[in-house]
């Protein structure tokens, strides 16, 4: 990349800039906090099945937090689907990036997880989904698997019974695909998700959307669980429970909580291997230099120093 260092004595414009509702920073889901969950969740089922609900538990592993326990009932080859509303879409063009813990008891479990743009009241199975991640339990030994267009694949992760798992799911709305990163078990560090191609000599990183191209906004989150296929010699026999689901803009691989100032970002949007950042709708992409960012969409450097940006917006300074 070309530029040219500003010079202190260049003539600067002051601006105010307007930062997005989500700013990089995450927005909350649902926690499932004090046994409730949000007014956006909607239960469905497939039509004709009978039974199934969700419960909200005690954490297996501490019994001062409450997790959601998400159950497809005793009737084999049942579903029932949970969805979110996100708190603000991941409009056509933009990126955003997914959060949520799971756990699973055993490996006997069937469940899908991502985000599409059918409203949830109207899910009734895995269809709905764009960027989808799945976990087959028992068929695959616990396998990790993405949906890559019209294909699953197996990647790099494996779950481990007993053990909370942090993902992130960054939905990449411009391209039509998602990335994937995980923490937690054998991962000590957060880690991307590799998957290797059909022919098994082609890894990749990214997974293109279920169902091809949309033009449409990512609207919805969803968590489908299956009660089992005898077919497939699995039963649906184990637990698996969901915590802490949160939505930032663009790539951000921090937790909830955490120092995102700690990890490779600025101002709370994640910085790649070349110094850039995608702030989404706040000033799209920037380039990093210290308190000075190259803005792409203004073509000038920009007096910026990340302490500047705030959840209503920023002053900052423009070379003419």
């Amino acid at each position: 990349m070309s530029y040219r260092t500003p010079s202190k004595a260049s003539c600067l414009a002051a601006l105010v800039l307007a930062a997005s509702s989500l700013h990089g920073q995450w927005v909350k889901i649902d926690t499932f906090d004090d046994g409730e969950t949000s007014a956006s969740m909607v239960v469905t089922q497939k039509p004709g099945d009978p039974d199934g609900d969700v419960y909200v538990v005690d954490d297996p592993s501490s019994a001062s937090n409450d997790v959601l326990y998400p159950w497809a009932g005793a009737t084999i080859n049942n579903n029932i689907n949970v969805s979110w509303s996100l708190p603000e879409p991941i409009a056509d063009g933009e990126t955003g990036t997914l959060y949520f813990r799971y756990y699973m008891s055993g490996l006997d479990v069937s469940c899908s997880i991502g985000v599409h743009s059918t409203p949830g009241a109207e899910v009734t199975g895995w269809g709905a989904y764009k960027s989808m991640l799945r976990l087959p339990g028992a068929i695959r030994d616990g396998s990790f698997e993405v949906r890559d267009s019209g294909n699953y694949y197996t990647t790099n992760h494996v779950s481990q019974t007993g053990v909370w798992y942090e993902v992130w799911l960054v939905v990449d709305n411009a391209n039509d695909l998602s990335r994937c990163y995980i923490r937690g078990g054998q991962h000590t560090e957060v880690t991307e998700i590799v998957f290797d191609k059909t022919d098994g000599t082609t890894s990749a990183t990214d997974f293109l959307f279920r169902g091809g191209a949309t033009d449409a906004p990512m609207t919805t989150a969803t968590v489908v669980i299956g009660s089992g296929d005898t077919a497939q010699g699995y039963y649906g026999t184990d637990f698996l429970f969901l915590d802490d689901l949160y939505l930032a803009s663009g790539e951000v691989l921090c937790a909830p909580g955490e120092d995102c100032a700690s990890a490779n970002t600025w101002a709370g949007w994640t910085i790649d291997g070349d110094g850039n950042v995608d702030t989404g709708d706040f000033m799209q992409w920037l380039y990093i230099d210290g308190d000075w960012v190259w803005s792409y969409r203004l073509n000038k450097w920009v007096y910026l120093p990340e302490n500047f940006v705030q959840e209503t917006g920023a002053w900052t300074w423009v070379t003419r």
